[in-house]
């Protein structure tokens, strides 16, 4: 939370609370009377040091930090009593106020604090601080110029430093605020030492600190560092790799920290120059690394002269001839001989480098030579590519981590740095229950990347994180310097998303240019096959090793160590820009070339999910599942009914082993809209794809007329593959309907057909058909023998989808049975089956079944929690029968632990379903259940 305690002082004020170096509240002249409770008066002419609770002076020093907003009371007590509840938190707080009144002999009513019953503040003008003073006074010695004594001015702030704000004192908001006070006093410092250097006069002498302040003499300082009020997040295990690379020995001598713009490089970098030379804050000047350290800032450079002059100047290094490189070397070896005759510091020096890609290959060379003939010489450099000399050691810095939301949770790094700065232009803001959901999507939009985050925290003076989360389709035309951040201190590629990405985009080749946006085809990833086949570049592995190097494209992580080729991917915000960057006709072939590999790849989905490598390619798929939306949505768009049929028909087995099913609907009813479609055959294929979807969701009717006109077309065409599937669909529907007599005539239509085919897959779905349906008549052992000729069918293809279905039918078949250890058998088979292809549909079916087992086996508890998560994966997928059978369970559990409630809340819900699908047996069973509410419902 940024420091707002910095206007004027006030000459109206009553209390001066110190906190650099101690804390302590002195009055600034007498108070008025004030009468205790017991009616005494006294006044107050002594200052306190001492609290009676640690949250008391906790209390203090926050209303003091941050006089000049109100706190609202919740806030304080979460912050001061996190492991309370809400009410008693409140009550501690109304306590320490009080507390707090009598011990600066305050009014109860009125005076330094004021309260309500929902804010605490404190009364304008009336207070002073030393923090205030000292920012001030910092503030107006780094704005004023080295001609108006600027030297002077930053002795005099460094003078008012006493000490680390409120030592002794660790909780995380102070520890950030001390944090942000040291490096404003370290810009102090090296602003100084460079006016020093600057001038070739002897060195001023330091202002006179408290015993326990370090000096500017006695610490080195980051010479021209940049100067951030601001909190870094999320770089701790950056921020450590970092320091063991420059500590381990031999130590490493170019460290380069690479990212995409916006990212943090620069703020790392500071933060790594700093420790390394101040050490960690637990062992202190016995860790330091570096005796001296400069930093110079290279976005300006554009060629190795430019460089040299940049670094003369930064340096203030007079130019002696012609070879500025030189000069600067020889000054750099002076830096390292003063160092190693200082006791004081470490031998070893620092030049930290920022922004180097612009210079390219410019750059090399003199890093070379610089590192060479500079032993004691470290350069830690930020890019947006390699600087690539050899033994130069590279961190990469990816987007902060992703969001989960609460108010009171482990809140990740993307959101704390959100909040952060949205508290810069709005103090009340907080993160809550109830915007922390909000908050959490939002920053998951922004894709973790700082700049993005800061930019939109922006805009919380005036809009809510939602109304920012509603606007961000148009994110370039959201996400740009306004208000606080609209200031010319400011660089220009980093005053809006669309600048900071232009930045890398300009630097790039033409032909990597084209490459780039050529790529913003796809979404959600893609291989290095698809790269090569839609865009049509020959060596399109070094191009996206350029890319990837300058980090517009990323490597995901997970696919870098298996046997199949890695994907890579872009952000969001890249994919934008790189899309606005082509031409429409570009864009319209990248399209079609797009859509016609993503059918290939989903055609061959289609057979290989009959086949032992169903497992694989669902996650191919799953994998492709953007650019097969993207597909579609393209297709459909253009008209193309063909394709977009064949697309979606090919895509059903997918959709229904990855719970898809009502993406999978809307999909193919848009396919099959177009009524011009030429190949009959697919459409019948789509047609009978999307019954089968109608079917699984019970809505029968449509299923039937759906699998009808599938038909039709299929013995128009005397298509026999097709006419065998639409007779197995029909089958399944009519056995739903509770119609065996026209699902017997269904399946044996089918089988006839598939074994006339020789269509082993078909011929053991057919089979396992008929076996459901002699199930229902309760003919188990003919069920049974069909079960088991599908079951061997599905294990010589290799088929675990196939056998986990059919051994899901065994076991339910078991339970019918009361054969109970041989279903708890079967179930864990097909569960092994089902979680190896990532079907979390068909795992819901297993964990009812052990939920049923749990019933009869007594352990009521465990089936309840077991229905329960069955129910929330089969109400998302869109299961009405199995979601009312569910609830007929739970009715029964309801109903064995005494709630007739819920136990009739169930049946409800349940019989509802039943008559919605027109199950007429479960509605009878339902009812009857209903009317007893004691004995348990005939179940499915």
């Amino acid at each position: 939370m940024p420091l707002d305690n910095t206007s004027p002082l006030k000459s109206e004020a009553v209390w001066r609370v110190e906190m650099l170096g101690g804390l302590r509240a002195l009055p600034l002249r007498p108070s008025e009377p004030c009468h205790d409770g017991d009616g005494s008066r006294e006044d107050s002419a002594e200052g306190v040091e001492r609290f009676r609770t640690h949250n008391a002076a906790l209390l203090l020093a926050r209303l003091a930090l941050f006089s000049q907003r109100s706190h609202a009371r919740e806030e304080l007590a979460d912050l001061l009593w996190p492991d309370t509840s809400t009410e008693r938190g409140r009550a501690n707080l109304t306590q320490t106020l009080v507390y707090l009144r009598q011990a600066l002999h305050e009014p109860r009513a009125g005076g330094l604090f004021i309260a309500d019953h929902q804010t605490v503040w404190v009364s304008r003008g009336q207070l002073q601080t030393d923090v205030a003073e000292w920012m001030a006074a910092a503030v107006q010695a780094l704005a004023a110029s080295p001609d108006h004594d600027q030297a002077a001015l930053l002795s005099a702030a460094l003078d008012k430093y006493k000490g680390d704000l409120l030592p002794g004192f660790y909780s995380d908001w102070i520890c950030d605020e001390r944090s942000r006070l040291t490096a404003l006093r370290d810009s102090l410092q090296a602003r100084l030492q460079t006016l020093s250097e600057a001038s070739d006069l002897e060195r001023t002498p330091q202002p006179k600190a408290a015993p326990f302040a370090p000096r500017a003499t006695d610490l080195p300082t980051l010479l021209n560092a940049p100067l951030y009020l601001t909190r870094v997040f999320g770089r701790d295990a950056e921020l450590t790799g970092a320091l063991q690379l420059l500590r381990q020995a031999p130590p490493v001598r170019l460290l380069t920290l690479l990212g995409m713009g916006g990212i943090g490089k620069t703020r790392l970098a500071l933060e790594i120059s700093r420790t390394a030379l101040q050490g960690d804050g637990e062992v202190g000047e016995s860790h330091m690394v570096f005796g001296w350290a400069a930093f110079v800032s290279l976005a300006e450079a554009r060629t190795s002269v430019h460089l040299e002059s940049i670094l003369l100047r930064a340096l203030a290094v007079k130019s002696r001839g012609t070879d500025g490189l030189a000069d600067i070397i020889d000054y750099l070896k002076e830096r390292a001989g003063a160092q190693a005759t200082d006791p004081r510091t470490a031998n070893r020096i620092l030049l930290v480098l920022d922004n180097l890609e612009q210079l390219g290959d410019a750059v090399t060379s003199l890093m070379a030579r610089l590192l060479t003939e500079v032993p004691a010489l470290t350069v830690l450099a930020t890019s947006r590519r390699p600087v690539r000399i050899p033994g130069e050691q590279e961190i990469h810095l990816g987007p902060l981590s992703g969001s989960t939301s609460g108010a009171k949770g482990n809140i990740t790094d993307d959101v704390r740095l959100f909040v952060d700065r949205a508290r810069l232009v709005r103090p009340q803001f907080a993160l809550t229950p109830k915007n922390g959901p909000v908050i959490a999507r939002l920053c998951a939009l922004l894709e973790g990347i700082p700049l993005a985050l800061e930019l939109a925290a922006a805009w919380m003076r005036v809009l809510s994180p939602s109304q920012v989360a509603d606007r961000l389709h148009d994110r370039f035309g959201v996400l740009f310097s306004q208000g606080t951040f609209a200031t010319n201190s400011v660089p220009e590629r980093h005053r809006s998303l669309r600048a900071m990405i232009a930045w890398s985009y300009d630097l790039l080749e033409p032909p990597l240019q084209t490459f780039f946006t050529q790529l913003s085809v796809f979404h959600g990833g893609w291989t290095a096959e698809a790269a090569q086949v839609i865009t049509g570049i020959d060596d399109v592995y070094a191009a996206l090793l350029l890319l990837a190097e300058r980090f517009l494209v990323q490597v995901e992580e997970d696919t870098r160590e298996g046997n199949e080729p890695p994907r890579y991917r872009m952000l969001e915000s890249l994919r934008e820009y790189a899309l606005l960057q082509a031409k429409p006709l570009q864009n319209e072939a990248m399209e079609k070339r797009h859509a016609a590999y993503f059918l290939g790849v989903a055609q061959a989905g289609e057979a290989a999910l009959r086949g032992p490598e169903q497992a694989a390619w669902l996650d191919r798929l799953e994998a492709e599942h953007d650019n097969f939306r993207a597909a579609l949505a393209g297709l459909t768009a253009g008209g193309n009914a063909d394709d977009s049929q064949k697309l979606a028909g090919a895509l059903w087995g997918f959709w229904s082993r990855r719970g898809y099913l009502a993406e999978g609907r809307e999909s193919l009813e848009r396919a099959l809209s177009f009524p011009s479609a030429s190949d009959r055959a697919c459409r019948a294929l789509a047609l009978n794809r999307l019954g089968a979807i109608l079917c699984t969701s019970d809505n029968l009717e449509e299923a039937a007329a759906v699998h009808g006109e599938a038909l039709t077309i299929s013995e128009r065409l005397d298509d026999v593959r097709g006419i065998a599937l639409a007779w197995n669909l029909l089958g399944v529907v009519a056995g739903r309907r509770g119609d065996i007599d026209a699902a017997q005539y269904a399946f044996t239509e089918a089988l006839a057909r598939e074994r006339e085919l020789g269509n082993q897959f078909n011929i053991a779905a057919a089979a396992v058909n008929l076996g459901v349906l002699a199930q229902s008549r309760r003919a188990y052992a003919t069920a049974r023998a069909y079960y088991e000729e599908s079951l061997g069918l599905f294990h010589a293809l290799g088929n675990p989808g196939g056998v986990a279905d059919t051994l899901l039918n065994l076991a339910d078949m078991d339970i019918k049975e009361e054969r109970w250890a041989e279903a708890r058998t079967t179930l864990l088979l097909a569960q092994t089956e089902y979680e190896g292809l990532n079907d979390r549909w068909g795992c819901a079916y297993i964990t009812f079944g052990f939920a049923l087992l749990a019933r009869y086996e007594n352990e009521w508890d465990k089936a309840r929690r077991l229905a329960e998560e069955a129910l929330a994966v089969c109400v998302a997928v869109g299961d009405r029968v199995k979601t009312a059978d569910i609830h007929c369970h739970l009715a029964v559990v309801a109903l064995h632990h005494g709630d007739k409630t819920a136990a009739l809340a169930y049946l409800d819900t349940a019989l509802t379903l039943y008559r919605a699908i027109g199950k007429a047996e479960s509605v009878a069973a339902c009812e009857q259940q209903i009317s007893a509410a004691h004995s348990p419902p005939e179940l499915g």
